[in-house]
Order: structure tokens, then C-alpha cells, then sequence
């Protein structure tokens, strides 16, 4: 993959939630496997589609993502991802599971498409990082949840 640059891959470590805590080697390492790539799409390619099978994640460098669901009353949802950003979890956390979305470009995007057995077989604390931090994300989502319900 072609190289990222320091003040990048530093915004990235920064602000993600997902990579809290990632050691910045380890990250850099992945980034350079030949498996990972940079990719750039227009308006309106889709990036994965409903029923797809997950395998891979992206992190936005630049653009805007939309996500589409088989809703009748609203079957579009703007997902406003800021750089740095990681999308496509799925492909990483449960890979070969079916997307529930289809997920598409709203403007002119760049990614780093990484696929997920990239991350899982990845040298250093990356994966159990990444494990860890989407593990404590989604309880306190779980948590915020179920205070709404109890309501």
C-alpha cells in the first residue's frame, strides 16, 4: 500500500475510538501489508451490499457514506463519518456474515480498505486492542440502551 503520511496515521490513532491504545508500530505495520490498499470511488459506488458477505473494513480518509436499508419509510441514512473513522467492522468481527446494509459513496471517497484477517492475524497489540475497545463501545451502547427502555 502506498505510504500514509506521520500526521495522518496520528489523526487516525487520535480519534478513533476503535484504535484507542493501538501501539502506532503495530498499526503502521498493518498498513503496509500488500493486502491493504487505498482506494478511491465516486458518487454512488457501492462500497458493499446488502447480503454480501463481510470480509473487509475501511477507514475514511476523506468523503461521505450513506447507508441504505430495506426500509420502506426511510431507506436512506446518512452515515457521517469523519476522517479517521473505521466502517465495516463486520468483516473484522464476524467475517463471511451478511451485511444487514448496503453501504454507498455520497460524494467523491477515499479509503483504506483493510481486510479483516489482515487485522486478526496482525503482529502486536492491534487485534486485542481493537477486540477490546469495540467489546467496551458497544456495552455502554447496550447500557444506554436498555436505560431508554426501562424509561
Amino acid at each position: 500500500m502506498a505510504d500514509i503520511p506521520a500526521q495522518l496515521v496520528t489523526s487516525i490513532l487520535s480519534t478513533s475510538g476503535v484504535l484507542a491504545g493501538v501501539d502506532r508500530n503495530s498499526f503502521e505495520k498493518m498498513l503496509q501489508h500488500p493486502d491493504v490498499k487505498m482506494v478511491t470511488y465516486k458518487k454512488g459506488h457501492y462500497i458493499y451490499r446488502h447480503g454480501d458477505a463481510a470480509e473487509n473494513c475501511w477507514i475514511v480518509l476523506k468523503g461521505r457514506l450513506v447507508t441504505e436499508t430495506l426500509s420502506l419509510r426511510k431507506p436512506f441514512h446518512e452515515s457521517c463519518l469523519q476522517v479517521g473513522e473505521i466502517t465495516g467492522l463486520m468483516g473484522v468481527l464476524d467475517p463471511g456474515a451478511k451485511w444487514p446494509v448496503s453501504l454507498v459513496t455520497d460524494n467523491k471517497s477515499e479509503l483504506i480498505e483493510i481486510p479483516g484477517r489482515v487485522i486478526r492475524e496482525a503482529e502486536g497489540n492491534l487485534w486485542p486492542v481493537m477486540a477490546a475497545n469495540v467489546a467496551r463501545i458497544m456495552m455502554y451502547h447496550l447500557i444506554d440502551c436498555r436505560s431508554q427502555m426501562d424509561r
